[in-house]
């Protein structure tokens, strides 16, 4: 979804404004959806499988990993620094 949103933006602004819009768009949306799926997770650490505690606890905390570090920061601080070549390779357009 947030690289959907800042190919849309790209189309009309420069990369580094698209990226900020495109965070400040749909970063909440991002950040509700990792805290529900980690929540989801982390319900299984109330289970008494000790496996099921340490598969739930570990894909809470990557889930929440993604939600708050990688999506918000380290993808558009990528799309920034790579410019143009992040989008590669893309459908080239016929005229």
């Amino acid at each position: 979804m947030l690289i959907l949103r800042i190919r849309e933006e790209k189309e009309h602004l420069p990369i580094k404004d698209a990226v900020r819009e495109g965070v400040a768009k749909i970063g909440g949306v991002i950040s509700s959806a990792g805290l529900i799926l980690a929540a989801t997770f982390a319900v299984l650490i109330t289970q008494p499988v000790m496996e099921l505690r340490a598969f739930g606890f570990t894909v809470a905390i990557g889930v929440l990993v993604d939600t708050f570090l990688v999506r918000p920061i380290v993808i558009p601080a990528l799309i920034v620094i790579l410019g143009k070549c992040s989008f590669w390779p893309k459908k080239l357009k016929h005229d």
